[in-house]
């Protein structure tokens, strides 16, 4: 289970709360960063891309390429470019000025890029649990609970937890998904390497620990009826 720096009330999450005891990594577009895989195309019509040398062509085939550890990516023809720090916008404005510049003069390109392995990861109490690939930019909360087939009976609603940033001091977002009006929120939109965690609801927590000391209870129950047992023979 996953512990906050400060315990948190939670009758009193209406929508959304933000637990933020460090730095805010809060952004609404995916930054680039080493070791992300980045596919690269060119929407325009291929016919009308000329200018590439060594028989080379740059069409809108899905290219896939990794953010290497000094923070390029090796692309055709004009080699390494810095795209670490830049959002999906900013690479796509940059690459489309090198591709336009003598020696390659492409005609009006139209740079398409996505990250291919951002990820979240869902813990708890869902259908499914596991590691969920983000495969559009803008993907929310609640489009991946339903790709992860829903909540279980077992769920809190009220407490859904999304953490996010440095693991060691991360940003821990609270959703209270019973009430409609914090689906409108921002901090719904994951980002890469988000942890979404549904915790248990309490009469699920009452069961387990009921559950866990049965055994007990068994044994004690057991050690009572044979001393009962033992009482009655040596009585007699």
């Amino acid at each position: 289970m996953f512990h906050t720096a400060k315990p948190v009330n939670v009758d009193s999450i209406k929508d959304v709360y933000v637990l933020q005891p460090g730095s805010d990594p809060d952004q609404k577009t995916h930054i680039i960063t080493i070791s992300d895989i980045l596919s690269i195309r060119n929407l325009q019509n291929p016919n009308l891309i000329s200018g590439l040398s060594s028989g080379m062509s740059f069409t809108s085939t899905i290219l896939p390429y990794r953010v290497d550890a000094d923070s390029t990516v090796a692309l055709p023809v004009i080699g390494r470019v810095n795209l670490v720090g830049l959002t999906m916008l900013q690479a796509e404005k940059k690459l489309t000025e090198i591709y336009q510049k003598p020696p390659l003069m492409l005609r009006d390109p139209i740079i398409n890029i996505t990250v291919t392995n951002a990820k979240v990861t869902l813990l708890g109490e869902a259908n499914r649990q596991g590691n969920f690939l983000l495969v559009k930019e803008r993907t929310t909360l609640i489009e991946l609970l339903g790709e992860a087939g829903g909540l279980n009976v077992r769920a809190n609603k009220k407490t859904v937890q999304i953490i996010r940033g440095n693991p060691k001091n991360p940003q821990v977002i609270y959703v209270n998904l019973r009430n409609i009006n914090a689906l409108a929120s921002d901090k719904l939109l994951l980002q890469n390497n988000d942890i979404i965690y549904i915790q248990p609801n309490r009469f699920s927590l009452g069961i387990d620990q009921l559950q866990q000391i049965l055994p007990y209870i068994s044994a004690v129950t057991l050690l009572i009826n044979t001393g009962l047992l033992i009482d009655r023979i040596t009585s007699r």
